[in-house]
């Protein structure tokens, strides 16, 4: 991924290049700069939200790009990395109630589930069994029989709820939108 970061970088000047990286859902997690320091952290008794260990592992990614891009005297500016610890469809628990209307899952359970992490959406994921899509499949083969639809229920809740809602409930997302320059509050 490093490789294709700073080919991108590289060959178009004006290009500036994003990743959208699921924390659980990573190849060779061990092999990411900082992750070491998130075990040996953890190891010790440290306590650490999903969001603090993704802004190590995006900080560790933006150093060797930098790294990489310095041989070409580059700057690593154009590279906002984003890793994240949940799913897209982490975002959806953003408005539990339109999440119920797209899913017919009950939105008190919805929002149980937001409430169990303290009201924030972006730290529904503690491993990958329990996903938030993991979550809504569940829930929904218990309240509709039907499973979740990804591709219609995810998208469907999220137009209906709208950016703005989801920038509201969770910071991490917004502030990558922010160093994207995504102005706030389209309409």
């Amino acid at each position: 991924m490093v490789d294709r970061v700073v080919n991108r970088l590289r060959q178009e000047s004006n290009a500036t290049v994003t990743t959208f990286i699921d924390y659980y859902g990573r190849k060779n997690p061990n092999k990411w700069k900082n992750q070491e320091t998130i075990t040996s952290r953890m190891t010790s008794g440290a306590v650490m939200t999903g969001v603090e260990k993704c802004q190590l592992l995006a900080e560790g990614m933006a150093d060797v790009v930098a790294s990489r891009l310095k041989v070409y005297n580059m700057s690593a500016t154009r590279f906002v990395p984003f890793v994240c610890s949940y799913e897209l469809e982490g975002l959806l628990f953003s408005a539990p109630e339109v999440l119920s209307q797209a899913t017919e899952i009950p939105a008190e359970v919805l929002q149980q589930i937001v409430d169990s992490f303290g009201g924030f959406p972006e730290e529904i994921n503690d491993n990958p069994e329990t996903a938030p899509s993991k979550r809504l499949e569940q829930l929904s083969r218990e309240y509709t029989n039907l499973g979740y639809l990804k591709t219609i229920s995810g998208p469907m809740a999220a137009g209906e709820m709208g950016i703005d809602t989801i920038r509201d409930k969770c910071p991490h997302f917004d502030n990558w939108l922010d160093k994207l320059g995504v102005p706030q509050h389209i309409t």
